[in-house]
């Protein structure tokens, strides 16, 4: 089960879908919307195997890890294009991605790439610090970044841009205070020793 070569067509760039055009298209004129090529995974994965081993695709992707693309999104960007020309349904390219990921893989290191980057990088465990945000501001918002030094320069501008470590200062001051206060366990009772003597017996 070969993979065919595409042809290369020119398209316009401004000849986008309007709202609605998919609902008009002729149904199953889509390579996806037929039947797949393949319905088994070790069918899929051998073929896929062997694409990759051909030296002008395996140069090909040498090329694109060697610029810092991760071999998840290189595995991702292949099992995405089976779908989408038929070759395979979802489920069969979740079930191959571990196979083509390690052939990936393998081609970056016998092509010897320094620093290969093999899993995305998860954009919510990073945050930038006041340089990069300094930086950012500098060629996105120039003006905005003039106003600040120009408030900073005047005592009015917000510390947090420039002290990322506020935030982290203010809340052991208020650990510190919680702390001195105690807890309401250890408070006395009021009272209640006096109370008790001037108690009558009757």
């Amino acid at each position: 089960m070969p993979i065919l070569p595409q042809p290369q067509e020119i398209t316009d760039p401004f000849a986008k879908a309007i709202p609605g055009q998919s609902l008009t298209d002729t149904p199953k004129s889509r390579p996806y919307e037929q039947p797949a090529m393949s319905s088994k995974p070790e069918e899929v994965l051998l073929v896929l195997e062997e694409a990759l081993q051909d030296e002008e695709f395996s140069n090909q992707i040498s090329d694109i890890l060697e610029v810092g693309v991760s071999c998840e999104a290189v595995t991702e960007t292949i099992l995405l294009k089976c779908f989408t020309e038929g070759m395979c349904t979802p489920d069969v390219a979740e079930m191959v991605k571990p196979g083509v990921f390690m052939v990936v893989a393998q081609i970056g290191e016998d092509n010897n790439i320094e620093d290969l980057i093999l899993f995305n990088k998860n954009p919510e465990s990073e945050r930038l610090s006041s340089t990069e945000k300094l930086e950012l501001m500098e060629k996105l918002a120039p003006s905005k970044l003039k106003n600040m030094e120009e408030r900073s320069a005047k005592g009015e501008a917000s510390e947090e841009l420039y002290n990322p470590d506020m935030f982290s200062e203010e809340e052991e001051e208020e650990e510190d205070m919680d702390s001195d206060e105690g807890s309401f366990i250890d408070m006395e009772e009021p009272m209640m020793e006096e109370e008790t003597d001037n108690m009558e017996i009757v």
